[in-house]
């Protein structure tokens, strides 16, 4: 039993981080996500046993299993679908759904010690209020058991798992009452944060300004030639002979009859028929379950001033948090996938110019534009003639082009060498190269990387596979192949030299900005320094976190922002590109929060949301500190 009750020990725990401040670290609200269950399972009950043990609760391995692929495809979604075994142990996927399931299970326990729990209509109100489970708007006992039938789960399975989610988010709910504010100073800090300026005065050491004073002698260039020589190392060349089997020099061979141009047409007419198309913009906002009512009110607004006559994708581009607000909403004509989820039957409900209600998702709210309709059409035939037939000529091209190269490719083996094979085939075309580069290839080979590739991963007197290129097949005998070599300097000096001048103005052009930053700080004044060494003050417009240069590298950012007039320089220089920046802290100037109404509203919300996670996340803690939790072995 856990040694603690929530009346006593942790109501002070709450009030302490319910009170206190939000300083400038704020800039990130973390998210706490909780997983219980998903569609498939790998893993099943090990003999009874558990994966884990949470007090008095037993996590099971199939519940365990579903938790861990739920994330896995969330996260492989993000990598383009794929994630290997390598890239899933770097992200310690393992790590966090184990976290993820005990912290889940303290949240329960701690929600029923501090008397919360979840009555039948509860489950029941919020199954039937799942458009997945609605038939016509209304809930269908039908497709609820058909739904969860082809997901392997039973009405009993599935309603626990709910009650479990229900009481997760009570529970959340509940103790994020205890953060009802966020004082106004708090959001002036964050607004500061993240809007005030710094001006700076700046001399910019330029190493093209130093080449002229790099002296080349005999000496220093052997030297350094000695520690760089592997840059000048030649690359491989290969000489060649091949046979070429072109699909283009089939191609002109070939022809299609109208008939089988017909029947191709009518046999794929849905390679010809395009669905009704539909674009949307789109405006998003982040929310969870301890915000979503206050964001749904605040899309709700948006939309009524959209309604109102405010221009919708101006609106998108400053309050989205989609990537999409770039484009200002557009995420490209969408086809209906009949996924019945409420978004695509929003999408299709609406006509151009509409502007749906907000819709919550698993993540945030959407508010949705329709901006145009593309009709559902068929290309007429006479539109598609000739792209069939150049269609149907390539297929045949390329099978009469592999069976040439192939009986070749065959004959070659069989007569034991190229020259034997061509003197029974006199008509073959054997084409001849000189030594070429990969990344200067022979004319013949210029088009295609990926054969290149195959060739030069051949040896001296190696017969190649049967090769298939983007424009046909090749037979490829390697006559001979140069090793790459290091060269003697004098073979290429005038390179040496350029890039030995490259090298030592860049060494010299830190070393100044270096001198530079000693002297600003020994006491000497900015524009003495730039009179030393013979530069101009450069006075760059004043910097935010929200708005730094882009050519600004993003590390420069933390130093610039705790730079004062008690501390006005760098630790060390700024490099950009092969720039190094000496700069000086002028004056911070405080941003003006008129106008700003939105954006001081956004961070309000933001800081309540990240009070109420520190908050909660201290409540787990104080229950992980009563609770025995178990990991079995074979996890």
């Amino acid at each position: 039993m856990k040694s603690f009750h929530f009346s006593t020990a942790m109501l002070p725990v709450l009030r302490r981080h319910a009170q206190s401040p939000i300083i400038q670290g704020v800039v990130i609200i973390i998210a706490i996500v909780f997983i219980f269950w998903g569609v498939g399972a790998n893993l099943m009950q090990k003999g009874g046993q558990s994966a884990l043990t949470v007090g008095d609760e037993q996590i099971g391995f199939e519940e365990y299993q579903r938790a861990y692929e739920r994330l896995h495809e969330d996260v492989a979604a993000r990598f383009g679908g794929n994630l290997s075994k390598e890239m899933a142990d770097n992200l310690h996927l393992k790590e966090q759904v184990i976290d993820q399931l005990v912290q889940a299970a303290l949240l329960r326990q701690g929600a029923k010690e501090i008397g919360l729990e979840i009555s039948g209509k509860e489950v029941q109100d919020a199954i039937t209020a799942m458009p997945q489970f609605q038939d016509g708007g209304k809930f269908s006992l039908e497709k609820y058991n058909a739904l969860l039938a082809a997901n392997r789960l039973t009405p009993n399975t599935f309603e626990s798992g709910l009650r479990h989610d229900l009481l997760r988010e009570k529970a959340t709910r509940e103790i994020g009452r205890f953060v009802s504010s966020a004082s106004d100073q708090e959001v002036d800090d964050l607004f500061q944060y993240n809007n005030q300026r710094v001006v700076l005065s700046l001399l910019r050491f330029r190493p093209a300004a130093y080449r002229d004073q790099i002296k080349v002698d005999d000496k220093s260039l052997a030297a350094w030639y000695e520690g760089e020589k592997n840059a000048f190392k030649t690359p491989p060349e290969i000489k060649v002979r091949y046979l070429a089997y072109r699909f283009a020099d089939t191609d002109q061979t070939i022809t299609i009859s109208d008939e089988r141009i017909r029947q191709y047409y009518d046999e794929h007419a849905d390679e010809f028929t395009h669905p009704e198309m539909r674009r949307p913009r789109i405006l998003f906002l982040k929310a969870d379950a301890t915000n979503l009512p206050a964001k749904m009110q605040e899309a709700e607004a948006l939309r009524a001033r959209a309604l109102a006559g405010e221009d919708f994708e101006t609106l998108v581009r400053r309050y989205s948090e989609h990537p999409s607000k770039t484009t200002g909403g557009d995420v490209g004509l969408l086809p209906k996938a009949g996924s019945g989820s409420p978004i695509e039957d929003m999408l299709f409900s609406l006509q151009p110019g509409d502007i749906g209600p907000a819709v919550s998702v698993q993540d945030g709210v959407f508010l949705m534009q329709l901006v145009e309709i593309q009709a559902a059409r068929q290309e007429a035939f006479d539109q598609v003639k000739e792209d069939i037939a150049g269609q149907l000529r390539q297929k045949e091209a390329e099978s009469l082009a592999f069976k040439r190269a192939n009986d070749a490719y065959e004959g070659i083996i069989g007569a034991g060498s190229i020259e034997a094979y061509l003197q029974k085939n006199p008509q073959e075309h054997l084409q001849t190269t000189d030594f070429f580069r990969q990344d200067q290839p022979s004319p013949g080979l210029a088009h295609d990387p990926e054969l290149l590739a195959k060739i030069f991963a051949l040896n001296g007197g190696e017969l190649s596979s049967l090769l298939k290129a983007s424009e046909g097949y090749f037979v490829v005998f390697a006559d001979e192949k140069k090793a790459p070599v290091v060269p003697d300097l004098a073979a290429v000096r005038p390179q040496a030299e350029q890039r030995y001048v490259e090298a030592k103005a860049k060494e010299m052009a830190t070393e100044k900005a270096k001198e530079a930053l000693a002297a600003l700080r020994g006491g000497k004044s900015m524009t003495e320094v730039a009179k030393t060494f013979g530069l101009g003050v450069e006075q760059p417009p004043a910097v935010s976190r929200r708005e730094w240069p882009q050519e600004w590298p993003p590390e420069m950012m933390k130093t610039v922002f705790a730079l004062s007039n008690k501390s006005p320089y760098p630790v060390t220089p700024a490099v950009i590109d092969d720039d190094h920046l000496v700069y000086v802290f002028r004056e911070r100037q405080k941003a003006d929060v008129a106008g700003h109404e939105a954006e001081l509203s956004q961070l309000r919300q933001s800081l309540l949301q990240f009070k109420r996670e520190r908050l909660l996340q201290a409540f787990l803690d104080q229950e992980r500190l009563g609770t025995k939790i178990h990991q079995n072995p074979n996890l």
